[in-house]
């Protein structure tokens, strides 16, 4: 599975020094990093309870993924497909300028 997942890693923080474009590459890079090890330390604590194979541990881990689905469903409502081009943001910082 990390053979198949390891394009995805570049491609994301990629995207996410797009999307922040006034930030620096390093710390928009750098955010990303540390928030997928954020992530991955939270969900392998709590899949320790799905493990243990009971019916609590399993509603507690469909519990935890639900949140994270309607946690992106949101973040990404306040995506625009225009404001994700670093050219259209670099364009609107140019016409800022001259105002």
């Amino acid at each position: 599975m990390a053979f198949f997942m390891t394009p995805v890693i570049t491609l994301s923080i990629e995207l996410s020094v797009v999307i922040s474009f006034p930030v620096g590459e390093a710390i928009a890079s750098g955010l990303l990093t540390i928030g997928g090890l954020l992530a991955a330390a939270v969900l392998s604590m709590a899949a320790a309870p799905m493990l243990d194979g009971s019916k609590d541990g399993i509603l507690y881990w469909h519990g935890i993924l639900g949140v994270l689905v309607v946690f992106t469903f949101i973040m990404n409502l306040f995506l625009k497909e225009k404001s994700l081009t670093r050219d259209y943001m670099e364009t609107v910082l140019q016409t800022e300028r001259k105002i």
